[in-house]
């Protein structure tokens, strides 16, 4: 099973590559697709991996087989899973409260309802 950082970070490149991500953590997603694409330059299977989820980042079966080449290259070359951890701190960081904005992550399937904010005043009805 595909540790889940890795999961989060497939899904992060997925939408960096594609264009779909925030401004509040592009430039540190940018690095992490950056370093992943030429990490999978020589690899066949894993440049079409990178290349199907960036084309639709919300098909969880695409993010899921960028997330299993991710891992894989990680287990071959620990420089590269601590390159990719380090720059997923950065990712994770970049845009908090001390940047001035607020980062928020869901991965997988959602079962019931999520807020995601920065600062809420007063109360959350969802209708129930």
């Amino acid at each position: 099973m595909v540790d889940s950082v890795l999961i989060a970070i497939a899904a992060v490149v997925a939408r960096q590559a594609s264009g779909l991500l925030a401004s509040g953590v592009r430039s540190a997603a940018a690095a992490l697709a950056k370093a992943v694409g030429e990490r999978f330059r020589s690899d066949p299977e894993a440049e079409a991996a990178f290349t199907d989820a960036a084309t639709d980042p919300e098909d969880e079966e695409s993010v899921q087989r960028l997330a299993e080449a991710i891992d894989r290259a990680t287990k071959a070359d620990p420089d590269f899973e601590h390159r990719l951890r380090t720059l997923w701190a950065s990712a994770r960081t970049e845009g908090t409260a001390s940047h001035g904005g607020v980062v928020n992550q869901i991965s997988g399937n959602v079962g019931g309802n999520v807020v995601q904010a920065r600062d809420i005043h007063g109360g959350i009805n969802f209708g129930k």
